[in-house]
């Protein structure tokens, strides 16, 4: 067992921003099937695509506020752990 701990904080950043990315995409999905229905020329495939869409807003919106959660945790222990080893490499190089 190594004695080293190794965090890739930059890989932490990226998955906080990548979560909110899909996090911006859940929340515009009633949005983008909207439009797809209309686009698709079929009423009753416009019709269905709405009614799912809007049938589970519920889901979504919990969906979209635990993503929100993780990608702050991300980048939070990220930072954190950026701040810790400035502050521990200060205290080492430090009289």
């Amino acid at each position: 067992m190594s004695d080293t701990l190794k965090v890739d904080t930059e890989v932490l950043r990226v998955a906080g921003s990548n979560l909110r990315l899909v996090a911006k995409a859940f929340n515009n999905a009633e949005a983008d099937s909207a439009q797809a229905g209309a686009a698709c020329g079929h009423e009753d495939l416009r019709k269905a695509l709405a009614s799912f869409a809007s049938n589970w807003d519920d889901r979504r919106a919990r969906i979209m506020e635990s993503l929100a959660a993780v990608a702050e945790a991300c980048v939070g222990i990220g930072e954190g752990f950026e701040q810790l080893d400035t502050e521990l490499a200060a205290a080492l190089t430090s009289d």
